[in-house]
């Protein structure tokens, strides 16, 4: 005879010939009120359970519920995924034991035959809401029938379960991980963020009351905030610096800001780095773990901040990442590493324009010597009081103008205006003026855009701060070719 899972004992042998008929039955034909006859596992309301510690041979595992949401505690500390929490707590309160397969204490002789010695392949222990206790030891599978021996659960015999429980069992604590990188969040939720890379100092961005970014200045100021930054904050003090909180914070480019959230907010883990021996989708092979990334985003609204570590880039491109201060990693997109990663003058607001033209009301431009057009916000549209302009309306025009002037960037800051008239000429010489409802914002402010009296380089003007900067030429041809195809303007 074996000496593996099968006992020697005639006795018990002759329980185990008779297991595969009585698994036969466990179709909830018996009295629930009779303990041998088949019965659900754990005989609890799905919903009354409160944890779940399963102990494994090679892990823990405890998941806890908090409101509607589940935590995993033990080997990993994570989110929980209410889903396959859900079908655990159906295996445990929803599927049936077997009728007893010995009530006596014949079958402890063999226990370890069983699996169900002192330290049993897996052990689960239900908490109740009200704190009720009740834990199942499984033991070994019967290779006759594919069922598990267990105990347990409030039965002190031995009795047999399906495979569905320890299939899900073997799947923790990484199964029950959520795939979602952080809860549900809008990223106009997060009120400030904090980034530190390779170990550096960390670095605060915060938003104003009208959802604008700033950076908190750096101790180590021009050292990571670039040539350019010192010339134009010199340049155009103006809505580029201010004094908050016993701090000096610099504007941050909202755009840059905007798109490192929606990616925090879209992504996904890809893959989990594997808990216990055996686990299968290994990450092996990858570079030793070592931080490139950190970042914190705490909320408006007081719930509690999610934290992230980005690590190594893995051969498939992907990013190797831990999140709330856990050491176990997984594999999630490229793109939050892209955008965190960067340097820090890649943060700054270096447009020309610190408050977008987007979040304007109404806008006055004209080019050249082209009449003034009117553009005003309709709902997310603009409207315009010009013709049409082919298969698109002048509003949506309008709309490609306004995008591109909120990105256009300063290339060198230019010698400032002279004390009377323009720093501009006459050709090519468009104007922008802005009026804003948005609350923090100027009232008003007024953008020239053309060709610089001294160095003969494009260039825009701001009035109000006096910034004179190099840009892009593009914008000229834009401008241009707007008016010509609103037919305002020659070729």
């Amino acid at each position: 005879m074996s000496r593996g899972v099968l006992p020697r004992s005639l006795p018990v042998l002759l329980i185990l010939l008779a297991a595969a008929l009585v698994w036969l039955a466990v179709g909830g034909r018996g009295r629930s009120g009779d303990p041998t006859r088949a019965r659900p596992i754990f005989a609890v309301d799905p919903g009354d359970v409160a944890v779940v510690s399963v102990q494994l041979a090679d892990r823990s595992v405890e998941l806890i519920r908090e409101g509607e949401d589940w935590r995993l505690a033990g080997t990993v500390s994570d989110r929980g995924d209410p889903e396959p929490v859900a079908g655990l707590l159906d295996a445990l309160t929803g599927e049936l034991g077997s009728s007893d397969l010995s009530d006596g204490d014949e079958w402890r002789d063999e226990a370890r035959r069983f699996g169900l010695g002192a330290f049993p392949p897996a052990r689960v222990t239900v908490t109740t809401r009200e704190g009720a206790v009740s834990s199942l030891s499984i033991g070994a599978r019967n290779p006759a029938t594919g069922t598990y021996y267990a105990t347990g659960a409030g039965r002190d015999a031995l009795f047999a379960i399906g495979g569905e429980l320890p299939r899900r069992l073997e799947l923790l604590p990484n199964g029950a991980r959520h795939p979602d990188l952080w809860p549900p969040f809008h990223p106009l939720d997060i009120d400030s963020l904090t980034v530190r890379r390779g170990g550096g100092p960390a670095d605060v961005f915060a938003r104003d009351g009208a959802g604008r970014w700033w950076l908190r200045s750096p101790a180590d100021g021009p050292a990571r905030t670039g040539a350019l930054h010192p010339r134009l904050i010199a340049a155009a003090p103006l809505g580029r610096v201010r004094e908050d909180a016993g701090a000096r914070w610099l504007r941050a480019d909202d755009g840059r800001l905007a798109n490192l959230l929606f990616f925090l907010d879209e992504a996904q883990v890809k893959r989990f780095d594997p808990v216990g021996a055996g686990a299968e989708d290994s990450l092996a092979g990858r570079p030793p773990w070592r931080e490139l990334v950190w970042l914190r985003a705490d909320f408006a609204d007081g719930r509690p901040p999610q934290t992230l570590s980005l690590g190594p880039i893995l051969p498939s491109k992907q990013s190797l990442a831990r999140r709330g201060g856990d050491s176990n990693a997984f594999a999630i997109g490229p793109e939050i590493a892209s955008y965190a990663d960067a340097p820090l003058t890649d943060y700054l607001c270096l447009n020309v324009l610190t408050e977008p033209l987007a979040a304007a009301d109404s806008l006055r431009v004209q080019f050249a010597d082209s009449p003034p057009v009117m553009v005003r916000r309709s709902g997310e549209a603009w409207v315009a009081d010009a013709g049409a302009a082919g298969d698109r309306s002048p509003g949506e025009l309008f709309a490609d103008l306004i995008h591109t002037m909120d990105r256009l960037a300063v290339a060198a800051v230019l010698p400032p205006a002279p004390s009377i008239g323009s720093p501009l000429g006459v050709q090519n010489h468009g104007e922008i003026l802005a009026w804003y409802g948005v609350p923090g914002f100027p009232e008003r402010v007024e953008i020239h855009v053309g060709i610089h009296g001294g160095s003969r380089r494009a260039a825009a003007w701001l009035p109000a701060t006096g910034l004179v900067a190099e840009v892009d030429p593009q914008i000229l041809v834009t401008m241009r070719s707007l008016f010509i195809a609103l037919g305002l303007l020659r070729r």
